[in-house]
């Protein structure tokens, strides 16, 4: 299947990422009863909600629009598709789908783990096309924080 993304599309997806990684941690609230682990979802869900917003104004910018993606036969470009290609077409569940019945601790702490290293991919190959220094700085520091994110969720692991 031939999946040509516009970087408008490519913008959207990132905020679609967002979204579902902070209803993931909303949902995953209810699911485990570990107060401490409750209280790191919280601050995760609302982080997310931020990136998405950064990632609104990066699609509202015009001049992004036009420069984003260059040459759309370039190796970036590939890399960046077929990681969209796998985030929509993978077929796989829905990460969410883990918080039906029960499910323990160690078990969300993974997969939220799995979801943040994902994002980070599909952002550095994002991040790749950007032209600007500032908007690639932008998205550097979203990228750096997603990175904290599994830090802090692995040390929430290690616990377990």
């Amino acid at each position: 299947m031939n999946l040509e993304l516009n970087s408008e599309e490519i913008l959207e997806i990132a905020c679609q990422i967002e979204r579902e990684g902070a209803a993931f941690y909303r949902r995953a609230i209810d699911a485990v009863n570990d107060e401490t682990v409750k209280k790191l979802l919280r601050e995760l869900a609302s982080l997310e909600e931020e990136h998405e917003i950064s990632f609104e104004s990066l699609r509202a910018d015009p001049d992004i629009l036009a420069a984003f993606l260059g040459d759309p036969e370039s190796e970036n470009c590939q890399y960046l598709r077929a990681l969209a290609r796998g985030h929509l077409f993978s077929g796989a569940e829905n990460p969410a789908d883990i918080l039906r019945g029960d499910v323990d601790v160690v078990t969300v702490l993974k997969t939220a783990i799995g979801l943040e290293v994902a994002s980070i991919a599909f952002y550095q190959g994002i991040r790749e096309l950007l032209s600007d220094e500032l908007n690639k700085s932008k998205l550097s520091a979203i990228i750096k924080e997603e990175r904290r994110h599994v830090i802090i969720l692995n040390e929430a692991l290690s616990k377990y």
